[in-house]
């Protein structure tokens, strides 16, 4: 066990915590700097959501922004806990004539979508429910790469460098229905520039100020109550550079109680 100290008054040292229980024996002196007596003690320690995340219902929960504009390169980056399901799209970036999503499909993260023909990357992550994944992908060219918990998982090439011509967002659903996603989503960002490996680890597990060069959406998700009613709550904000025109209408969420609604969201604190 770890000991703390303390004589005169005075601690020894500090102690740093674990998340969960923590069993302490504290070692008292007394005065006479010889007489010791040793106490036990457990302290718990909780974790604390840093922000909100939104939860889908899996049935007919969905955000869909306004055009965007083209999108030829970019990367399109969120972190995901999936509650079960297959065939589950969770985000997308395109229209119905040219897009690209990521998903659950056999139970496996892909990425799904179009590069002068239909194409597909699968990761080689089997993600479990009530876990969070950081997900990303970068489309440069007719390259895709994806991108999972910050490392390469896979990549494909196709035939042309396809652009996506007036964009949208779209969380939670595919363009086609009956692919809805069930489970939760947080801090949703799209770049018009190409990331590297090593710019998406430098960000996934922080917040951003909305500012970064390249970042024209970013969704937070820091709305809401968790679990509290929240049907005022119905918009999610743009602090990318595209600013209002960008916010997400939330459409057939319940918005309260445990699904449907807004929750906690612990994605950047035990992600992995």
């Amino acid at each position: 066990f770890p000991s703390h100290d303390r004589a005169s008054g005075n601690a020894s040292g500090s102690l740093s915590l674990n998340v969960g229980g923590n069993t302490i024996d504290v070692r008292v002196t007394a005065q006479d700097g010889t007489t010791q007596r040793t106490y036990t003690v457990t302290v718990n320690r909780a974790y604390v959501p840093p922000g909100n995340a939104l939860h889908f219902d899996g049935v007919n929960d969905f955000i869909q922004t306004s055009t965007i504009g083209n999108l030829s390169d970019f990367t399109l980056e969120t972190w995901v806990n999936f509650d079960g399901g297959d065939y589950k799209f969770f985000l997308l970036a395109g229209t119905s004539s040219g897009l690209g999503s990521l998903a659950i499909i056999n139970g496996k993260i892909v990425w799904e979508g179009q590069l002068g023909g239909n194409f597909q990357v699968v990761s080689n992550v089997q993600p479990i429910t009530n876990k969070w994944y950081h997900v990303a992908y970068v489309k440069s060219g007719a390259n895709v790469k994806l991108y999972v918990n910050g490392v390469l998982s896979g990549s494909v090439t196709g035939n042309s460098s396809t652009i996506y011509t007036n964009a949208f967002l779209k969380l939670g659903a595919h363009v086609h229905a009956g692919y809805n996603f069930f489970g939760k989503l947080d801090e949703v960002r799209l770049w018009n520039i190409v990331r590297t490996e090593s710019e998406i680890q430098n960000t996934m597990y922080s917040e951003l100020q909305g500012n970064e060069n390249g970042l024209i959406v970013y969704y937070n998700f820091n709305h809401g109550n968790p679990g509290e009613n929240n049907s005022n709550t119905n918009s999610l904000t743009n602090y990318g550079s595209s600013g209002s025109a960008l916010n997400g209408t939330l459409t057939n969420f319940a918005l309260s109680g445990t699904t449907s609604n807004w929750v906690e969201s612990y994605a950047m604190v035990v992600p992995t």
